[in-house]
């Protein structure tokens, strides 16, 4: 490991390819490093100079916290991200705790990471392919990461009780068709158990499967 006040030389400065804006730079020690061009222009990194492994070390860290703020805004760019999974990408990605804290905030100033939001669209996306109740919304959300207070006053505000009832009557009619040789017991039973895998309430099942099933 390099003391503090050991001082290096740069042997040469590359462009890393023709479609890459970040420089190779290689020192007489034999480390290579691969920064930015802002970090190469900002600390004026040209072939022959002598810096200090300190100095060094402290440009490493600042190219490590872009690397980690890039990261994080692909990942929330391609697609609504609830904050958890930008978390768990960069953990995985080996960035440190301040790293991803840092990343994370430089997120929500540009306005990229909101869970609320997040979640009315997730909300409004599944219905339109899927039936579901409240429990088995929540459930998603929650296992993407989204906290469960915003997530329930989400679903609330999304789905009335008018609103889920109407889905659940129509996920129990879509399941009755292939019932439709089974005793009336036993649509009952499993029209109420596939309501109750959707996500709706036991009093939702209970009062729909009335409903289809006379």
């Amino acid at each position: 490991m390099m003391e503090n006040n050991q001082q290096i030389i740069i042997l040469q400065v590359k462009q890393k390819s023709q479609t890459s804006s970040n420089c190779l730079i290689f020192f007489d020690d034999g480390t290579e490093i691969e920064l930015s061009m802002d970090l190469v222009l900002k600390n004026q990194l040209t072939k022959g100079k002598v810096i200090s492994s300190a100095l060094l070390s402290e440009i490493v860290l600042e190219q490590r916290l872009l690397n980690a703020k890039q990261t994080a805004y692909s990942f929330a760019s391609y697609t609504p991200r609830t904050k958890n999974q930008i978390i768990n990408k960069l953990k995985k990605s080996a960035f440190s705790d301040t790293e991803i804290e840092i990343s994370i905030k430089f997120l929500e100033d540009f306005s990229l990471i909101n869970d609320a939001d997040f979640a009315k669209k997730f909300i409004n996306d599944y219905l339109l392919k899927n039936k579901a109740g409240e429990l088995k919304l929540l459930q998603l959300l929650v296992n993407k990461g989204v906290d469960k207070t915003i997530a329930e006053n989400a679903i609330k505000n999304f789905l009335s009780e008018e609103k889920s009832l109407e889905m659940a009557i129509l996920a129990a009619e879509k399941k009755l068709k292939l019932l439709s040789n089974k005793p009336k017991k036993k649509q009952k039973q499993t029209v109420y158990n596939h309501l109750l895998n959707k996500g709706f309430s036991y009093s939702e099942a209970q009062k729909v499967v009335e409903i289809v099933i006379k």
